[in-house]
């Protein structure tokens, strides 16, 4: 494009403008990516026991699985356990273990008068290593309840 006297206006006088401004451009992406790609890779990373925290809660929060479910107002009472659902079966249904990279799980528990009642999934192991966790709990049998410790082995696939 000409201007009035007749000459060319070339971009040439605006070039080192430009150039000083893609250093630092550059310069700045690259200290951004320096300073905040060690967040976002800690963000990604899930804590240790939170995947195992989040499905054993599955077993006392669940109708599905152990938890007690009032048939007459169908209300269900977490961390209340119902004796009778606490089966092999019932664990089979709640928890399923078909991949073979999944969790396994040994629960257990003991209430007076009837002693330890322990089940476990499909996919335990006992020669394989385990870790060990409790969760206090109520179960309901006879229709009384008790307060007694749920022992939770969990075992990695």
């Amino acid at each position: 494009m000409k201007s009035k006297r007749g000459t060319e206006n070339w971009s040439m006088d605006t070039f080192p403008f430009w150039m000083i401004f893609a250093i630092i451009l550059a310069f700045t992406a690259i200290f951004f990516i320096w300073v905040i790609a060690p967040f976002a890779v800690k963000i990604a990373i899930i804590p240790e026991g939170v995947e195992t925290h989040i499905i054993s809660q599955r077993f006392w929060n669940s109708p599905d699985c152990f938890a007690y479910k009032d048939e007459t107002s169908g209300r269900v009472y977490q961390k209340l356990l119902d004796y009778n659902k606490f089966t092999e079966d019932q664990i089979k249904t709640c928890y399923k273990t078909d991949d073979v990279n999944i969790q396994a799980f040994r629960l257990s528990f003991s209430i007076p008068g009837q002693g330890e009642k322990r089940i476990q999934t499909t996919n335990w192991r006992d020669s394989y290593l385990m870790e060990r966790t409790s969760k206090e709990i109520f179960v309901r049998y006879n229709n009384q309840v008790y307060k007694t410790k749920l022992s939770i082995e969990i075992q990695n696939a």
